[in-house]
């Protein structure tokens, strides 16, 4: 959620809060991010992004899509990106 995109110049700032399982592991969470991080570069080389984890609990929404890896299902970056750009 708060997903906040902006352009200065060449560069794409893209910056969200990405909502965990409270149980989630740190590793497990920095693991997702690099996967997310490495979709976004792969769609928009110079950007710039910042992506802050927060636990499902204290999400500032309520309805926030937790991480579908959560579920028992991979995480697809994919699937994620095309959330992000229908926002």
């Amino acid at each position: 959620h708060d997903v906040r995109t902006r352009q200065a110049g060449k560069v794409t700032f893209i910056e969200f809060h990405l909502a965990v399982p409270g149980t989630m592991p740190v590793s497990e969470s920095h693991d997702i991010c690099d996967r997310i991080e490495r979709a976004l570069r792969a769609e928009v080389s110079d950007a710039t992004i910042t992506i802050h984890v927060e636990p499902e609990a204290k999400a500032k929404h309520s309805g926030v899509v937790v991480l579908e890896a959560c579920s028992g299902r991979p995480f697809n970056p994919q699937r994620f990106l095309n959330g992000i750009r229908r926002i």
